[in-house]
């Protein structure tokens, strides 16, 4: 795959004189946006700019639910934007009031959306309380509740941490993870009580789990090469979690080990698991940033790996990659960085992708042209 990738950036190199300039290169699929906005302070637009006009990251976490709708976190503005499928604007609904071009943003990390529309938030979003929890809203905006609650905040009974990530299951339940899982997943009833910490064991690993609200009740890990699978009420009975498939070598890093022979070996995997379908299809991700190196045309490029799940063996699917051009507002101090949740997968397969400026906020779909792999 490292071949591949050399032979497509001399392919590019000899074109690049031939072809009109564009912020985004894509191989593999192609790039439909759907959502397109611009920033500023009215009830349809994004903060990405506190008053003073200091540039911030812009929203950094998305859904979509079973309906194809949209839900931008714009953290700035202490709220979420709503989007139908066809990328027109729905309604917003705020999350901390009075807060747009604060000096201090508020503190909110992540969205997600239920099967039923209902919109859970993770972060400090009640003043003077630094405590990070999550909120549950209804789908018309109206809160429902939070965790931990006021009454464990004031005895200091807190429990156990909230973390940033959150996604949720066919049946409802919430789960809440961490970068690195230190002390466990949280699941949670759609109520908002807690059912289990599942230890996944393992906390060097930045995959944050995967969960489908389209699909079922699995929850999937990526660990080392490894795709592991359980479900809640399996691993209430077992406490296990089990492989189910062996990812491929090309998928990791070459390095050099540090002894004089400068022996070639393997470095662990850039891939996280980002998704999967109702076709049992998994989707990984990894960014690489080319921004130092002097004559690379790109400053960012993303790689996104389709396989689908055939008799315990990950078959090769397809394979996009997405390179941010040089030059353009995407490649400069405009460019939204710092995403939480930047991809996420519907039940069809389709992959959206939240990205753009601090001008312009978009989220695209990612088609990928599902072809045989070259070996």
């Amino acid at each position: 795959m490292q071949t591949r990738g050399l032979v497509a950036f001399a392919v590019l190199l000899l074109l690049s004189s031939h072809q009109t300039p564009s912020a985004i290169e894509i191989e593999g699929g192609k790039l439909v946006d759907v959502v397109v906005v611009a920033s500023g302070f009215s009830d349809s637009t994004f903060v990405t700019q506190l008053r003073d006009g200091w540039y911030s990251e812009g929203p950094n976490s998305f859904d979509v639910d079973k309906d194809g709708n949209i839900y931008i976190l714009d953290w700035m503005g202490g709220r979420v934007q709503k989007y139908n499928k066809q990328g027109r604007w729905v309604r917003m609904f705020p999350v901390i009031a009075g807060v747009l071009g604060l000096e201090d943003p508020p503190k909110i990390n992540d969205v997600a959306v239920d099967i039923w529309g209902n919109i859970f938030v993770t972060g400090a979003l009640v003043p003077n309380i630094p405590v990070k929890s999550i909120f549950k809203f209804s789908p018309e905006g109206r809160f429902l509740w939070r965790i931990p609650s006021p009454a464990a905040i004031r005895t200091g009974h807190l429990g156990h941490v909230v973390y940033w990530f959150l996604l949720t299951d066919k049946s409802g339940r919430i789960y809440n993870f961490g970068d690195e899982h230190l002390g466990g997943v949280p699941i949670y009833s759609p109520e908002g009580e807690l059912r289990e910490v599942m230890d996944r064991c393992e906390y060097e690993y930045k995959d944050i789990g995967i969960v489908q609200k389209e699909v079922g009740d699995d929850i999937y890990f990526r660990v080392s090469k490894y795709l592991m699978r359980t479900n809640l009420d399996y691993y209430v009975k077992t406490q296990r979690i089990d492989t189910v498939a062996v990812l491929p070598d090309w998928m990791r890093l070459l390095k050099f080990a540090e002894d004089k022979a400068r022996e070639v070996g393997w470095r662990e995997f850039p891939f996280r698991l980002i998704g999967f379908d109702r076709d049992s299809c998994f989707y990984f991700h990894s960014a690489e940033d080319l921004s130092d190196i002097r004559y690379y045309p790109f400053c960012l490029t993303h790689r996104l790996a389709k396989f689908r799940l055939e008799k315990g063996e990950l078959k090769e699917a397809g394979y996009v990659e997405i390179d941010f051009k040089k030059g353009t507002e995407g490649c400069s101090v405009k460019g939204l960085r710092d995403f939480h949740k930047q991809f996420v997968v519907s039940g069809d397969g389709t992959i959206y992708f939240l990205h753009g400026t601090v001008d312009t906020v978009k989220v695209s779909k990612i088609i990928l042209d599902e072809l045989e792999f070259e070996r």
